[in-house]
């Protein structure tokens, strides 16, 4: 302990040793060890047990009092007396009171971590041991002083962590300041008599009497600062006090270091805490987004392959569909030039003769327009299989999506109407003026509106024709109509189309996006249309398709558009 300056340890050694030796009657070596535990002792300031050791065993002190210096002022009890009655305070007995508070201070600042906690016991540590009334401390962040605890000596709570910056009616601004920019101790003795300080807001309106503002220093850099203030007396902080004050700023300021950076080092645990509770849901998160991702890229892979072979086969298949329906065209047109030329030279011919060859020109000829009629449904199947194949190479472009929307309906609408001179429908549009320009491939994207829209108006035909088989029913009135909805969702688009056609069963709808699957007659539909739609709204743009349906009710189309590409 003594070589390395635990005093009190050392102390209590000597005392215990001392007592082992009076016991054993080794009494010489016992009085050299209980001398060594009475000035360790003294030199650590336990004042008591001074007083308690010299009550015990006053046939050795009162020897050792009568050969000690006048420093001691004859015995320490008197300078205690003394300065009780307010006599002149002895060196000894002035080093023994700043050394308990350098204690205290020290074991405050050391067995305390928690910032909060450190903060309050600091102040209240202020205002007992150093003469204040009023305690506040400031500490420096982002080069502006906040006040972190303030404290009354008439007030047993202590308010700690406010964070808030100083003014006029808390402290004098200016003296706070004045510290700030020079980072050396302040003192004002008699502050309601010194001037110019008498005048500033603070001073003039609360009338403090003593002032102490002292600079927390570390690293060689100001931290914040301590203000003490007494409102009962001058001259409260005499110059013994604030060296010590001085010295215990050093530690104060390393103690809200540590304090400080175990304040951060608990937020990151609570965070890192946090992050462990919810770690398993972000992994089954992130693991089901990778699924999606590799489902997606998967997709896109089969697409890419099934786009080239399409491509390729319809290329092979064209070139001899070409000659097929060339001949088959030029097959019927020579069969009405021979039918021609038979009528112009029947008078030659026998009657029955000519009535057997223009019943076989005339097979001829239906034949070959047959053959072209199917030639030309190919021609059609190989054009929707070569869009099929070519959806990914359009370039992005800022697109107006309530007009590329609205231009889809009327497309649709007028071109079944072009194939149906009594098809006719209500169309209620409802668009969200909100939804600005989105980054978009505007003739895939209209591609895939055109297929909704037209199925919505081949629906509801459908069932109109129905209604129309059935008109002895005068309770039956049906009246085709198409709803179109957007609906702006922050991050996304919502489109809705519905109508109040036929509607599908569930069967039916598991399958309508599969390639060549249709519930339409032969001739009136490829398949393919649904199909692309779902690669260019989903594979290409990002986005999500759902159907809901009734049969013989409604079917309506709801697809998401993500704003960012």
């Amino acid at each position: 302990a003594q070589e390395q300056g635990y005093i009190l340890e050392e102390a209590l050694a000597s005392e215990l040793a001392a007592e082992f030796y009076f016991s054993c009657s080794r009494d010489k070596i016992a009085r050299v060890y209980l001398t060594d535990a009475y000035y360790g002792y003294i030199r650590w300031g336990a004042i008591a047990k001074v007083k308690h050791l010299e009550a015990q065993y006053s046939f050795l002190f009162a020897q050792i009092r009568s050969t000690e210096t006048p420093k001691l002022n004859n015995t320490l009890t008197d300078t205690l007396t003394a300065t009780k009655t307010g006599s002149t305070t002895s060196d000894l007995f002035s080093a023994s009171l700043d050394l308990a508070t350098f204690i205290k201070f020290s074991q405050t600042v050391t067995s305390e971590i928690v910032l909060k906690n450190l903060l309050g016991k600091l102040i209240k540590l202020l205002l007992k041991n150093a003469a204040a009334q009023k305690a506040v401390l400031l500490l420096l962040k982002d080069e502006q002083l906040y006040i972190e605890a303030m404290g009354m000596a008439t007030e047993e709570a202590v308010t700690v962590l406010q964070s808030i910056p100083p003014t006029i009616e808390q402290l004098p601004v200016l003296v706070v300041n004045q510290v700030l920019r020079s980072q050396k101790t302040f003192i004002l003795n008699d502050a309601t008599a010194t001037e110019p300080h008498n005048t500033y807001p603070y001073i003039h309106k609360f009338k403090p009497k003593s002032i102490l503002c002292l600079p927390i220093i570390y690293q060689s850099k100001l931290q914040g600062m301590i203000y003490l203030e007494n409102n009962l007396t001058v001259g409260a902080f005499p110059q013994e006090r604030v060296d010590v004050l001085n010295v215990l700023a050093s530690q104060i300021a390393i103690a809200i270091q540590n304090a400080t950076l175990y304040e951060k080092l608990e937020t990151a645990n609570q965070h890192l805490k946090e992050y462990s509770l919810t770690l398993e849901e972000k992994v089954e998160q992130r693991t089901a987004a990778l699924q999606a991702a590799q489902k997606q890229i998967i997709a896109k892979e089969k697409l890419s392959s099934l786009g080239a072979l399409t491509a390729g086969v319809a290329h092979e298949i064209r070139n001899p569909l070409n000659f097929v329906n060339n001949y088959a065209e030029g097959s019927v047109e020579l069969s009405e030039e021979l039918l021609e030329e038979i009528d112009n030279q029947s008078e030659h011919l026998d009657a029955d003769t000519v009535d057997y060859i223009k019943q076989t020109l005339t097979d001829l000829k239906d034949n070959a327009a047959a053959i072209h009629q199917h030639g030309q449904r190919a021609e059609g199947i190989i054009h929707n299989m070569m869009q099929h194949a070519r959806t990914d190479g359009g370039q992005r472009q800022p697109t107006d999506l309530n007009a590329l929307l609205d231009q889809a309906v009327q497309l649709a609408y007028y071109s079944r109407r072009s194939l149906t001179n009594d098809f006719n429908t209500v169309i209620c549009k409802d668009y969200d003026d909100s939804i600005g320009r989105l980054e978009v491939v505007s003739a895939d994207l209209s591609r895939a509106f055109i297929n909704i829209i037209d199925n919505a108006c081949y629906a509801v035909f459908a069932k109109q024709k129905h209604y129309q088989q059935r008109q002895g029913d005068q309770e039956l009135v049906f009246t085709p109509t198409l709803w179109v909805k957007t609906h702006n969702q922050g991050e996304a688009v919502e489109i809705c189309i519905r109508d109040n056609g036929i509607g599908m069963p569930p069967e039916v709808i598991d399958k309508i996006f599969n390639p060549f699957f249709t519930t339409k007659p032969t001739g009136e539909g490829t398949g393919l249309g649904l199909s692309l739609t779902h690669d260019i709204i989903v594979g290409q743009h990002g986005g999500t398709l759902q159907v809901e349906s009734e049969p013989g009710v409604y079917t309506e189309f709801i697809f998401t558009l993500p704003k960012t590409s």
